[in-house]
């Protein structure tokens, strides 16, 4: 009905992702008078990507921002946030949809890092890869089969670091943009490493070589 148009109208027009779902579950979340609809809020204050680059340059000559696509389990979220947020990381960056939520479990588990890393949620992370690529940023991917050695990456400039879904890693149209495909060298026979270890291994190398004259 206009009801109904009217709310995904103004979700669209304040970037506000809008799911269907069943009355019951409605009903489970609020024990007000929904009347069909209801709202979360949000814990933090989304950033604004055209206010994302220009910070983050503001804030380094070589910044370093960590996209995530896909990532869904908060407790991972919230490690990645933490090891970003002490290893010197600008931002982080989150599609609209498909993605853990920020919430107190999440905010928790990344020690409240999650209140003080600027976080950008955008409505296609493809374009938004091609734009900060436009911007001076180069696309490091991290990935089990990647052609490079994480100690060989030449990480010291602005890193756009893209780290892939808990189960099916980064989207394969997303990997296509990389300009760096990386990989953690590894002895044990275990398939892989959880997505917020691999991100803190490779952050601190991202460290190192951004800070090695200090």
């Amino acid at each position: 009905g206009e009801f109904e148009v009217a709310v995904r109208n103004l979700c669209k027009e304040r970037n506000v992702p809008l799911y269907k779902v069943d009355k019951l579950l409605l009903g489970k979340k609020s024990r007000a008078n929904h009347q069909g609809a209801i709202g979360i809020m949000a814990v933090i204050d989304y950033q604004d990507l055209n206010d994302l680059v220009p910070f983050c340059f503001e804030q380094s000559i070589s910044p370093t921002i960590v996209a995530l696509d896909g990532v869904t389990d908060v407790g991972n979220f919230g490690a990645i946030a933490r090891s970003a947020e002490v290893l010197g990381a600008q931002a982080l960056l989150v599609p609209l949809k498909g993605s853990a939520a920020i919430n107190d479990v999440s905010i928790k588990t990344s020690s409240g890092a999650l209140m003080r890393i600027p976080v950008c949620r955008v409505k296609s992370m493809i374009n938004t890869i091609d734009w900060l690529a436009d911007s001076g940023y180069n696309i490091v991917a991290a990935t089990a089969d990647g052609n490079t050695r994480l100690e060989a990456g030449d990480l010291d400039r602005p890193v756009v670091l893209v780290l892939g879904s808990e189960g099916t890693g980064i989207a394969p149209h997303l990997m296509r943009k990389a300009d760096i495909k990386l990989r953690i060298a590894q002895k044990g026979v275990t398939d892989s490493l959880n997505v917020s270890v691999a991100c803190g291994i490779i952050l601190y190398e991202i460290f190192k070589q951004k800070n090695k004259n200090e």
